[in-house]
């Protein structure tokens, strides 16, 4: 009787304070206490990158926590405390960039109905939106040799063009010498061809003088010979002016003596004196 009156009072008191000294299989009854915002698998799962503000939110709700001096950035916390059981505290960052929806970070792991403990603490983890199935080892594989097949073929293209670019780079110094001898042999031909005018020129003057030489020889000689043919001349006349006819001389000394000149004073002084 005893024993059940000690009972009964231990029951009354527990609605108020649990006794510390009683075993715990009488303690209270504590509901869970679910705090915050709930974010599941499925939830997150139907974010993309690129959404609005408003899109996010309403998939997620709005968040418990915002910062006015981060704008850019969602807070979800959400805290779960169970009977018997430490209190829960897990958090989903959301960035924006401007407004539009970048990238999710957490310290959470999500399931398919509601946010779990991780197996382990760890340090924030970015989450990664994504839609598309995770690959097969096969598809990865297809995948890997295809993108190796597309480097081969570019580093292809690449040899092709380098040793294109080398060709025409070759072409362009071919063509380059090619101008340059051109030129070259030009500059020899028109040398060549100004020092033939030249010596054509000299010859030219050389025969001019030759020619003044020779011209001026026949016109000395010429001078020499009608000099020569004037002193002829000139002997010849004299010749024929000393030359006198025996009978006319003889006929011009009769006459002079027939009738002498007369002569004056002077004539007779040069007749004494022997003249």
């Amino acid at each position: 009787m005893r024993l059940l009156i000690i009972l009964a009072a231990a029951f009354a008191l527990s609605a108020c304070k649990q006794n510390v000294e009683l075993p715990s299989l009488i303690s209270p009854y504590r509901i869970d206490i679910q705090q915050g915002n709930v974010v599941t698998q499925e939830m997150v799962s139907k974010l993309k990158v690129g959404m609005t503000r408003s899109q996010v939110r309403f998939v997620l709700g709005s968040p418990l926590v915002t910062d006015m001096f981060h704008g850019d950035r969602w807070d979800y916390v959400y805290t779960m405390q169970k009977q018997g059981k430490p209190e829960e505290r897990r958090r989903l960052t959301v960035i924006f960039d401007g407004d539009k929806l970048a990238t999710l970070e957490g310290d959470v792991v999500l399931s398919d109905n509601a946010l779990e403990p991780p197996p382990a603490p760890k340090a924030p983890s970015t989450i990664t939106i994504s839609s598309e199935p995770k690959p097969t080892p096969k598809e990865e594989a297809a995948k890997a040799a295809a993108a190796k097949a597309e480097a081969a073929k570019a580093a292809a293209a690449k040899a092709e063009a380098a040793k294109a670019e080398a060709a025409k780079a070759e072409a362009a110094k071919a063509e380059a010498a090619k101008a340059e001898a051109a030129k070259a042999s030009a500059a020899k031909a028109e040398a060549a061809k100004a020092d033939a005018a030249k010596a054509d020129a000299t010859k030219a003057e050389a025969e001019n003088a030759e020619a003044d030489k020779a011209d001026a020889a026949t016109a000395d000689t010429a001078k020499a010979d009608a000099a020569k043919a004037d002193a002829a001349k000139t002997d010849a006349a004299k010749a024929d002016a000393t030359k006198v006819d025996p009978a006319k001389a003889d006929a011009a000394a009769a006459d002079e003596k027939k009738d002498p000149p007369k002569r004056g004073t002077f004539g007779r002084m040069l007749d004494k004196i022997g003249f």
